[in-house]
Parts: structure tokens; sequence; C-alpha cells
């Protein structure tokens, strides 16, 4: 199984739900959160598609809410906890503001859930996929700051080089003459 994709993961989960909703069993329910840590670390670990990515989030509330609806908010703090120790090991300022907003947007959600246990399932995933869209949102911003940011970097460095070969080449031109 080391070379199923993650698409033919996503594939492979959804047809283990819909047998687990058929014959619930203990069995089936270890497989399928074995099945969910493996793809969860596949996230972690490399770029999946958006779209894939929604599937998946799609899939793993329509677990929890089979298994137990309540269990998701100690999930979602166990979550953010990895999540927060993750980020502290990445360097990069990009991965950071990435992370502290996905951070904000779990704990946004378990502020929800508190304060309002009476929400139903589909009003729950609605703040999740606002929250979602918020996330890709704020990654799109910081991926044209940081665009621009090069680009500056680019013309500094070409107009340094270009001072450069100008004064090597008066330098040159004087020692000749």
């Amino acid at each position: 199984m080391g070379t199923v994709t993650f698409s033919k993961r996503v594939d492979m989960l959804s047809s283990q739900i819909k047998e687990f909703e058929a014959d619930a069993s203990k069995e089936k329910e270890a497989e399928l959160a074995a099945m969910f840590r493996i793809c969860d670390r596949l996230i972690e670990c490399g770029q999946q598609p958006s779209r894939l990515l929604r599937r998946y989030s799609e899939l793993k509330n329509k677990y929890r809410c089979i298994v137990n609806p309540y269990r998701e908010l100690d999930d979602e703090i166990s979550a953010c906890k990895m999540h927060m120790e993750a980020s502290s090991r990445k360097n990069s300022i990009d991965e950071v503001a990435r992370s502290v907003q996905e951070v904000v947007a779990i704990s946004n959600y378990i502020n929800y859930a508190i304060n309002d246990a009476r929400f139903s399932i589909d009003n729950v995933m609605e703040h999740l996929e606002e929250g979602e869209q918020y996330g890709m949102m704020a990654n799109e911003e910081l991926q044209i700051i940081r665009r621009r940011k090069l680009w500056r970097a680019k013309i500094i460095r070409s107009v340094l080089l270009l001072v450069t070969v100008i004064a090597a080449t008066l330098i040159l031109v004087k020692l000749v003459f």
C-alpha cells in the first residue's frame, strides 16, 4: 500500500464508510481510524489538491457523525495541539502564518461548538466550510505578498549587478588608459 495515492485512499475511505454505515463493528471502526490517521499524515507531509482535501474533510466529518458526534470536540482539540507542535518545528514564515490561521480557525470552531451545543451538524459543517474558505483567501494573500517581495529582491539584485559591472568597467578603463 506504499504506492497508493491520496486520491485512491480517499476513494477507499468513501467505500469503507459506506460499509461501516451498513454494518458497524469495532474492527471496521479501527480500520477506518487507521486509514484516517494515514491520510492525516499524508496531508501534513505534502501538498494535496484542494478538491481532494474538501472531499476528505467531508468524509472525516461524516465518519465523526456516525461514530460519536460529541467526540469531535476532543479530536479537534487534539488536532489543534498536534498542529501547534508541528508548526513550532517549521521555520518558514509562510508555513507559520498558514498554521496560525488554521489554529485560529480551529479555535473559533471550538468556541462556537462550546457556546452553542444545540447547533445541528449541518450548521457546524457550514462554519467549517467558511473557515476553510477564509484560510484559503488568507493563504492566497500571503502568496501574493511573497511574490511581490521576491520580485523586488530580483530588481535590487539586478541593479546591484549592473552597478558592479559599470564600476568594474570604469576601473578597467582607468587602469588601461
